[in-house]
């Protein structure tokens, strides 16, 4: 896959969201959940790729709304225009190398959500700024 240039905004917010479809009847997944990104792509949690392959979410394009937050707008059949990453049949959307640069994403795990018609993605070294620790061992006491 040939990578495409990343958006960015000129006053580091995210632009306005692509149009998406309406979804009467599917309910995005609640909640905020972790996923692993290894060699080049992350693996959405079973909730988040179900629900993007029912709302026909495949093909995918990536902003930088800052060092610590992405977010991936999906690209519907009917819109025409470049896309970044596409979601494989197991869940995994490729990340392409120049995001991972830009961002400092290493293999690691990151925190997604759905919302706003897209999957905001937030790098683990926020996690303790939003108060959230993942499973496992802690850093002691200094």
């Amino acid at each position: 896959m040939r990578e495409k240039s990343l958006t960015k905004s000129s006053n580091g917010r995210s632009p306005a969201p692509r149009q998406h479809a309406t979804l009467t009847s599917l309910t995005e997944p609640a909640g905020t959940y972790l996923a692993s990104v290894r060699n080049g792509s992350m693996q959405l949690p079973s909730a988040i790729a179900e629900y993007c392959r029912s709302a026909g979410w495949s093909l995918f394009c990536f902003i930088v709304a800052d060092k610590d937050h992405v977010t991936i707008h999906p690209v519907l059949p009917q819109q025409s225009g470049a896309f970044h990453a596409s979601l494989d049949a197991d869940g995994k959307l490729w990340i392409p190398s120049e995001l991972r640069r830009r961002i400092d994403l290493a293999e690691q795990s990151v925190m997604l959500r759905v919302e706003n018609g897209g999957i905001n993605m937030y790098l683990r070294k926020v996690f303790e700024t939003l108060r959230f620790r993942p499973p496992g061992p802690q850093p002691g006491p200094a």
